[in-house]
């Protein structure tokens, strides 16, 4: 997540350096050129104007004077009159992120997808179509951990956990997510023989996982 909204904000903030360049329109992709998944068929211009508008609602009202504010955005409204979106950031969730990354101009995407490849080292390139869906999987993956929801056998977007993984891939740096995969490896280990009416193999097959015998 960290990686993500560091790439994003600072493709954004690269192109538009003006504090407030977050708050307008014309700083975004218009409705032709808007990122959509592959697969989408719906009403792209009426989508876009929703997702835009709200977009624009959210980030304006991190910065309204009827909303409480966290701290480090108080110190920049009181000293500066302005907040940079690097530092309103902080304050915006994974789900927003997603949201501006959809929304933002295709050079900036690439941008971006460019930053995040370079940190993951995965092989190939990562287009702003793949960011894109990986960003819509793993949101609605991490809401599930936010919310201590069943998470092995969970299907999101039509992903299951094995599709997680792979979209983790594009992100992550390798080190982390082998780190992550020896972790859920030992705790299957941990539990091979604690588990009554289901087995190992069960629940490494509902997680798209060959198990280890």
């Amino acid at each position: 997540e960290a990686i993500i909204r560091t790439s994003v904000v600072y493709s954004f903030c690269e192109k538009h350096q003006e504090h407030d360049a977050y708050l307008y329109r014309e700083n975004y992709a218009d409705a032709r050129d808007a990122l959509f998944p592959r697969n989408y068929h719906g009403n792209r211009r009426a989508a876009y104007q929703k997702n835009m508008s709200k977009l624009i609602e959210i980030l304006n009202s991190k910065l309204s004077d009827r909303a409480p504010h966290r701290p480090f955005v108080d110190h920049y409204l009181e000293k500066y009159g302005t907040v940079p979106l690097w530092v309103l950031a902080n304050d915006l969730t994974f789900g927003n992120i997603s949201h501006f990354y959809q929304l933002m101009k295709r050079g900036e995407q690439n941008s971006a997808c460019k930053a995040i490849h370079g940190i993951s080292g995965t092989s190939g390139r990562l287009t702003p179509h793949m960011l894109l869906r990986s960003l819509r999987v793993l949101v609605d993956f991490r809401n599930l951990c936010a919310h201590d929801e069943r998470l092995y056998c969970a299907v999101c977007d039509g992903a299951t956990f094995r599709d997680m993984v792979a979209y983790l891939r594009n992100v992550l740096p390798h080190e982390e997510l082998n780190a992550f995969l020896d972790e859920v490896n030992l705790l299957l280990a941990k539990y091979r023989d604690r588990l009554h009416g289901v087995t190992i193999a069960g629940l490494a097959n509902d997680m798209g996982f060959q198990s280890r015998q």
